[in-house]
């Protein structure tokens, strides 16, 4: 007989957090990120449509922002941009960006529901083979299996490092013409993610080069890419380009500036316009448009994978049932249990205020937070129109389950919400196997940051093969 969820967890945990699910501090604690000890079960089909939903959303983002740059409606983003961010924007004008990795993050209900598009820190990848790597090691052991056994069940689950390994040389190699020999991942100083960053770059060198996390100041920059000894000619970005506000560094923002540059191909490219929430809000309203430049297949992506979202300013759209609004504000507020409130930027789920929420301590800081004062849903509505940088979205209703949670006290039964995030090749290039990844919290605004667990995500054979429950 298998040993209980609370016994497991004894074990998941500290291998979780030897393989690196953990959050770093500026001091340099590791700080465990919970885990569930059963799974999310998927049927492999399921994980490439949403992996299929996500990549025709980041090819539409790419078109639209395209069309709209010479537009007047650019300017919802560009006011959200930061002064670098702006320039390197501009530096990639006529060009799309090179996305190895994007994640649009959604739930699922059950088709896969899309609410924001993440391109440039895209992470995760490394958190989610961690999850599923220690569930399958510990589960297999507590069956008895080989460990030769276990290592193969590992390896048939697919793993997101690997497909972001094989899109980062898929792109190198139309450049250059053949493989990089080294990836650098490049990471600030401190970065929270810093476990994840490592585990990416040790599977990096198991497939054959050589990988370190690599930081801004310690780069070298001249006709080649030097660091720790040696040249890079690969660099996956793990680092937000708006640090170039506070710390200038001309070469690095340069080569930040050009495709292909013969120094050292950059991936992701500089992209913050196409994750900003205001470009998701204007995906929605112009998947109808006849004028906007978007295949039949994307349009159909926006349309059924997408709510009604919309730029919140004050005047007439479109309502989600497509009936005529005369003023969006009063709209919203009339119906706070419908909708979602979004700061245009920004991280982690601190500018989102859930209507159906307005009655929590939650809701009450992060109101506090962008608007100085603990505001009712209708003052909210007001000021977040006028004041712009905000967007308004249908609520998705994120699935509620009673999962076994392994945090550092222990294991115990916690009924949680579960979101979804499906990882995808950037338009240009062939679709990698990705997996996708499943976060758990007990709000519905899901952050690992303040709490949140991670799910493993098993396809169906891996879990039955470990007598895990796939009703």
């Amino acid at each position: 007989m298998l040993d209980s969820p609370a016994v497991q967890g004894t074990d998941l945990l500290p291998r979780a957090v030897a393989l690196g699910l953990h959050f770093t501090r500026q001091s340099g604690e590791q700080v465990p990120i919970p885990i569930s000890a059963e799974p999310l079960v998927l049927d492999p089909a399921d994980i490439r449509a949403s992996a299929g939903v996500a990549a025709r959303l980041a090819a539409a983002a790419s078109k639209l922002w395209q069309w709209l740059r010479t537009r007047p409606e650019r300017r919802v983003i560009d006011a959200e941009l930061t002064p670098s961010e702006r320039r390197l924007v501009d530096a990639w004008a006529a060009a799309t960006p090179d996305l190895a990795t994007v994640r649009v993050d959604g739930a699922l209900d059950p088709a896969f529901r899309a609410i924001e598009l993440n391109t440039t820190i895209p992470a995760m990848q490394g958190y989610s083979d961690i999850a599923a790597q220690a569930l399958i090691e510990t589960r297999g052991r507590a069956l008895g299996l080989q460990q030769s056994a276990i290592e193969q069940l590992v390896r048939a689950n697919g793993s997101n490092a690997r497909a972001l390994f094989d899109s980062l040389q898929d792109r190198y190699t139309r450049y250059r013409g053949g493989p990089a020999d080294a990836i650098g991942l490049l990471a600030r100083r401190g970065d929270a993610q810093r476990g994840e960053l490592d585990y990416l770059a040790a599977a990096f060198r198991r497939f054959g080069v050589d990988a370190r996390v690599l930081h801004p100041d310690e780069l070298r920059i001249d006709s080649a890419v030097h660091a720790q000894g040696r040249q890079w000619p690969l660099l996956y970005r793990h680092w937000f380009v708006h640090h170039l506000d506070q710390a200038p560094f001309p070469a690095l923002e340069d080569l930040l500036s050009r495709a292909a540059d013969a120094r050292a191909i950059v991936l992701n490219s500089p992209s913050p316009q196409l994750e900003a929430k205001g470009l998701f809000a204007l995906l929605s309203a112009h998947a109808g448009n006849a004028a906007a430049p978007l295949s039949v297949d994307e349009r159909d992506a926006i349309q059924r994978h997408v709510p009604w979202t919309r730029v919140f300013q004050p005047g007439s759209t479109t309502g989600v049932d497509g009936e005529p609004i005369v003023d969006l504000p009063r709209y919203v507020a009339a119906q706070p249990t419908r909708f979602v409130i979004k700061r245009s930027s920004g991280y982690g789920g601190r500018g989102v205020l859930v209507g159906g929420q307005a009655d929590s301590e939650t809701f009450a800081a992060r109101s506090k937070a962008l608007f100085g004062a603990a505001l009712g849903w209708a003052e909210i509505c007001e000021r977040a129109a006028h004041n712009g940088g905000f967007i308004v979205q249908a609520r998705v209703a994120l699935p509620l389950a009673t999962l076994p949670i392994c945090r550092p006290q222990g294991t115990q039964p916690e009924r949680l919400y579960l979101d979804y995030s499906a990882f995808a090749s950037g338009p240009g290039f062939a679709a990698q196997d990705w997996n996708g990844v499943c976060r758990a919290a007990a709000e519905p605004v899901v952050n690992l940051g303040s709490g949140g667990a991670l799910v493993p995500l098993l396809r169906r054979s891996i879990a039955v093969e470990l007598g895990f429950s796939t009703a």
